[in-house]
């Protein structure tokens, strides 16, 4: 909802391209520090678990703030708080699913692909909300979910050590930059993800110019539905080709997706870039958690979550997107072909990914 329809509620508002852009690049910085510096140091102080607990009610606070916004400064301020809090559970949830696949508890794949197919529901759901109600309903919407996962957070569940875990702190983080191989991963991935500002920033905006908009909610699940179906997949058969193979897969389909974005000016090329987010996104994402899961202690999964979270997610993520916001008042067109440059640079470092165990 926050990712695929946010750029749309902000347009909503009368906000221009270059605030839009420049509102989602200050919540991507903020969740650079969030993610990269508050959640290592909140799991070297609590276990995963009581993090689970707790997280999720902080982020309601957070986006309360959005029913209220009123002027371009008051759209960063709060883009820029929930930013710092609301990402956090993505590395928490990360922590937990490679700890727990380093024990053999689950495989991670699989267990992954759940997370998308929660993706796919709230695309579906919020785009039939705004195609019916208008963007302004995203506001309301995007609170209630955040409550419905404080509130399911709050479930019992079974005892485990994954949920135990305490990470090694910001310590961890020196460690970690320290080995070339995870510092060459980290690059890559970032460089790969970074590219898909465009696409999170104006997505949904360029598909409301391309197709009717009760058609809007159904050509952007297509993504996560591509998404879902790869990380379902991915057991030996996808794993068995390597995290630097991977790496150069994602970032060459990255490049043609952008590519076809910046040329494409009809539904059904729109629809068919959809699919390949499989590759551009999955398949990298996939390839950095092989890399954590195998490569890296227990204990530094924290602090590399972390830092995945707040490069690849936040600051690459952040830079691209206030470049594709620059970019765009000249056409989307041009903002997408910037990103597919962007993408092929992430080839040149797939190479420097070497196994270390």
């Amino acid at each position: 909802m926050f990712q695929s329809y946010w750029g749309l509620w902000m347009a909503s508002r009368g906000f221009a391209p270059i605030e839009i852009g420049t509102a989602v690049a200050g919540s991507l910085v903020g969740r650079a520090i969030g993610v990269g510096v508050l959640y290592p140091w909140l799991n070297r102080h609590a276990t995963l678990l009581r993090l689970a607990r707790v997280l999720p009610w902080l982020i309601v606070a957070a986006a309360l703030p959005y029913l209220f916004v009123n002027g371009f400064g008051m759209l960063v301020a709060v883009s820029i708080v929930f930013g710092v809090t609301y990402p956090l559970l993505l590395p928490l949830n990360e922590t937990i699913a490679t700890s727990a696949a380093r024990q053999g508890l689950l495989q991670y794949g699989p267990t992954r692909s759940l997370g998308s197919f929660g993706f796919m529901l709230g695309t579906v759901a919020a785009g039939w909300l705004v195609s019916g109600l208008g963007a302004g309903v995203l506001t309301g919407s995007l609170i209630a979910a955040c409550l419905l996962t404080a509130v399911t957070g709050l479930l019992p569940v079974a005892a485990s050590s994954a949920l135990e875990v305490r990470g090694t702190g910001i310590s961890g983080v020196g460690t970690l930059i320290r080995r070339r191989a995870f510092v060459a991963c980290l690059v890559a991935a970032s460089i790969i993800q970074g590219s898909h500002a465009a696409y999170y920033s104006f997505g949904a905006i360029r598909a409301s110019e391309l197709v009717s908009p009760v058609l809007v909610p159904l050509v952007l699940v297509l993504a996560p539905v591509s998404e879902f179906v790869m990380f379902a997949s991915a057991r030996r058969r996808v794993e068995s080709v390597g995290v630097r193979t991977l790496l150069v897969a994602g970032a060459a389909i990255a490049a043609g997706r952008w590519a076809a974005l910046a040329v494409l000016a009809d539904g059904w090329g729109f629809a068919f870039s959809q699919i390949l987010h499989a590759g551009s996104y999955a398949a990298t994402h996939l390839a950095f958690n092989m890399f954590v899961r195998d490569q890296i202690d227990p204990s530094e999964h924290a602090a590399a979550q972390g830092l995945y979270a707040s490069v690849a997610m936040g600051l690459a993520m952040a830079m691209f997107t206030f470049v594709a916001g620059l970019v765009a008042p000249a056409g989307l067109g041009a903002a997408f072909a910037v990103m597919s440059a962007v993408a092929l640079c992430g080839i040149l470092v797939a190479p420097f990914v070497r196994s270390t165990r």
